[in-house]
């Protein structure tokens, strides 16, 4: 397995995964975006991460594996590059809002948050605005030293 960043090629197979594990295949094509793919060496896309940045704050969003490939360190590895890329460009708060992994993302190191803690720059997302209903869990991590 290797990790790959969202193509025009693999764009077909990321909204397929997203559908699978029903979640939102909405603004994959935002610049401020980027997408880190599980690719198996035959190219089949069989994990899933996004990462949106404002400014200092980033929302990790669209985690996603397929099942029968779970439990195998698939995740971790794509929310390592995601925390990876994150820092680079100097986003050190991450963010997330699920209604299912909660206590997944516990174990990676997240709080919860009150959604009013949320900073503003989050806001302009459309998870926050309609795509994630509001009783969505709000994550929170600092990932200035990176502990996945």
């Amino acid at each position: 397995m290797t990790v790959v960043l969202k193509t025009a090629e693999n764009i077909f197979q990321i909204r397929e995964l997203l559908k699978s594990a029903e979640l939102v295949p909405e603004g994959l094509e935002k610049d401020n975006l980027t997408f880190f793919c599980a690719r198996e060496d035959s190219g089949k896309i069989i994990g899933v991460v996004g990462v949106e940045i404002y400014g200092d704050a980033c929302l990790l969003r669209s985690l996603a594996v397929e099942k029968i490939k779970r439990n195998q360190g698939i995740a971790r590895s794509l929310i390592q590059q995601a925390f990876a890329f994150a820092c680079s460009v100097k986003s050190y708060d991450a963010y997330l809002l699920t209604e299912t992994i909660g206590d997944t993302m516990h174990r990676y190191g997240f709080k919860d948050l009150a959604r009013e803690e949320a900073p503003k720059a989050l806001l302009q997302s459309p998870f926050f605005n309609g795509i994630c209903p509001y009783s969505c869990q709000l994550m929170y991590k600092n990932i200035r030293v990176l502990e996945v």
